[in-house]
């Protein structure tokens, strides 16, 4: 789990470097006509400005889709399909999974949907 916001927060650190350089990236490219290499290094900024910024963008969505499979997952589940089940464990993993965003629907996906698939 450390690891997982150890490497979210790099990711996040390197979309902020690089959305920060892309006006100056954009700058640089307009900044003199005659001048092709300084054109071409601003473009060249500017453009992993971009890729990066759909990179976080994709990553974002994925966690979204993931979250939301998880809520439907534990909608779906009968209380005798989670294990250990105390009789209200369909109840407190919905609570989990809402309030902890994706994390919880990560800590609920290896703690329950793993151990326990649904039936086809």
């Amino acid at each position: 789990m450390v690891l997982l916001k150890k490497v979210g927060s790099a990711v996040a650190a390197l979309v902020t470097v690089f959305a920060a350089l892309m006006p100056a990236g954009i700058a640089l490219a307009q900044e003199d006509p005659g001048d092709a290499a300084g054109a071409a290094a601003g473009l060249g900024m500017a453009g992993v400005g971009i890729f990066c910024w759909l990179l976080w963008m994709v990553i974002v969505v994925g966690l979204l889709v993931f979250w939301i499979m998880m809520i439907v997952d534990v909608a779906k589940r009968d209380e005798s399909q989670f294990p250990n089940s105390t009789g209200n464990s369909k109840t407190i993993w919905l609570i989990v999974v809402i309030l902890l965003g994706w994390i919880g629907g990560l800590v609920y996906y290896f703690a329950v949907k793993r151990k326990a698939p649904l039936p086809k």
